[in-house]
């Protein structure tokens, strides 16, 4: 498995001028590149190579290894911008009343320097510090490893990333790989059901494990700042949009920790060898943003489910736990005690009750069951929490 530490690095006047004027020269570099491919319809990072490697070692400082790093992320910014425009032209075809819309050539201001792991960069966490390459020489730069990370001091580095933050402040992005906790299972399949609602609501198929997890304060909060935010588009000033900006890096960072929060809870709520199981939510927007209006459409582009299960799926692995994706289709329709599927047992966002036997119970809770279950049933090696094909057993 792969993990990202983000450290704060603090290095000499001569050091800092030396990176930034490597990571000025790296972005041209990166510009250069995107504009040959996108030119040459092609997103291929060897074919971009062999197109501009010359021209760029004669008109930039950067060692090689920082030119064919550029040319990689090129390559990927390219592959990004086409996807989205495959994307937005699936949709016209469905739906001909959208407006169209056509992806340009990406480019950047500031390009984050990726180092790989053996040749551009050198990186000790046990010792505090790393050497980069950069446009003069190798320079060294200093960190201070968190408590929390001393796990990982002896993972091995596959590369990282120099990144400028707020108030010229330097980063390093280290990307190690390494092994969790092994995963040995015990029997237990615990079903994990998502909303904009209740953040996460966790539950075997039999009904012996339930939890709720989530603060109510973190809608308050999100809608406090929502609130803020509309007042501040309304103005339209300067000092507004300045505001605007740096509200909106506050709600960034506000709902990662709010991931992270969650995630841990999750992982924690379970004991080791555990398999939790989530729905599959891609593309959800584009099946349930139609028709819904403007709230209903804000709350799901807010959403970050995709990285709430990346932050699951490792803090699980380290916790010796396994997480699966599975078909969310009727899990919020389907009885979890008799099995009866019906669009109408979904009364509201918070109740269930099931036309055939009466089931009624939170909505949440009975769609954490379903995903239960229908891992159970998949195949997989479970005594507690997992059902048979047979009739169901009571569930309340």
């Amino acid at each position: 498995m792969k993990v990202t530490l983000r450290l704060k690095l603090s290095c000499s006047t001569q050091a800092r001028q030396a990176l930034r004027e490597t990571t000025t020269q790296y972005t041209d570099a990166f510009n250069r590149a995107a504009k040959t491919g996108w030119d040459n319809h092609t997103t291929n990072g060897m074919k971009i190579h062999s197109f501009n490697y010359t021209n760029e070692r004669t008109q930039t400082k950067l060692p090689s290894q920082l030119v064919c790093s550029a040319f990689s992320k090129a390559g990927e910014a390219l592959s990004s911008v086409k996807t989205l425009q495959t994307k937005r032209d699936a949709k016209l075809k469905k739906n001909p009343k959208l407006k169209p819309k056509t992806f340009k050539c990406p480019r950047s201001k500031l390009q984050a320097v990726r180092f790989d792991g053996k040749r551009a960069s050198m990186v000790k966490l046990k010792e505090g510090w790393a050497t980069l390459s950069s446009v003069e020489g190798r320079q060294e730069v200093g960190f201070k490893l968190p408590a929390n990370f001393n796990r990982y001091a002896e993972w091995k580095v596959c590369s990282s990333d120099l990144v400028w933050g707020e108030r010229d402040r330097l980063f390093l992005h280290v990307v190690l790989e390494g092994n969790g906790r092994p995963f040995v299972p015990s029997g237990l399949v615990v079903g994990v059901d998502l909303g904009i609602c209740k953040p996460a609501v966790m539950s075997s198929a039999d009904g012996k494990f339930n939890r709720f997890l989530g603060d109510k304060r973190w809608a308050d909060t999100e809608r406090k700042m929502l609130e803020h935010r509309r007042v501040l588009q309304r103005k339209g000033t300067k000092p507004a949009k300045r505001m605007l900006k740096k509200l909106g890096r506050k709600v960034n960072r506000f709902r990662e920790e709010c991931d992270h929060v969650l995630s841990r809870r999750i992982v924690d709520s379970v004991p080791t060898g555990t398999t939790l199981a989530l729905e599959n939510l891609k593309d959800i927007r584009e099946r349930c943003g139609v028709g819904k209006g403007r709230l209903q459409n804000g709350r799901m582009h807010r959403w970050s489910f995709d990285r709430l299960f990346g932050f699951v799926a490792y803090k699980g692995e380290l916790a010796g736990l396994k997480v699966e994706k599975i078909d969310p289709r009727h899990t919020s329709q389907r009885c979890s005690k008799c099995g009866d599927t019906r669009k109408t047992n979904r009364k509201s966002q918070c109740r269930f009750e099931c036309h055939a036997c009466l089931l009624s119970l939170n909505a949440d809770l009975n769609g954490a069951r379903n995903i239960a279950r229908k891992l159970a049933v998949a195949g997989m090696p479970a005594t507690v929490g997992r059902l048979s094909t047979g009739p169901m057993s009571p569930a309340v």
